[in-house]
């Protein structure tokens, strides 16, 4: 159940007319294909938990402040025995995940120097080249 929905940030709608004016230099021009990047990896994320079974709660857009700190959480996913905290990342290149330090690398291989666009394939010659 979708318990907050997802809006485009005041910053995306403000840009998103500016830059229909024209009224953007390159610096703002850049910052704003990030937020609308940033916006549209989100959407895509959506369409994914949509899938999630009805008792699930899906909060989207927080804002939390603690001690003068602001924390903004794109996605609490809830279900009856875990709270997931998601911050989406839409990226132009390809990425797989490395279990060992949970950290995401492109899928590009200096064991052979070829671009892999294939994560599974990508991480299958990581793992099984030699030391």
């Amino acid at each position: 159940m979708i318990g907050k929905p997802r809006t485009p940030s005041w910053m995306l709608v403000v840009r998103r007319a500016l830059f229909c004016r024209d009224g953007l230099d390159e610096n703002q021009r850049r910052y704003y294909f990030n937020l609308e990047n940033g916006y549209k990896g989100e959407c895509i994320f959506d369409e994914y938990v949509k899938a999630l079974p009805d008792d699930w709660l899906i909060l989207n857009d927080l804002t939390l402040e603690h001690n003068n700190t602001t924390v903004q959480i794109d996605s609490l996913l809830a279900s009856s025995k875990n709270l997931y905290l998601i911050d989406t990342k839409y990226l132009e290149n390809d990425y797989y995940f490395n279990m060992e330090d949970e950290r995401f690398y492109p899928c590009f291989t200096m064991v052979t120097g070829k671009d892999y666009r294939d994560a599974v394939a990508s991480l299958r010659i990581i793992i099984s080249a030699p030391s």
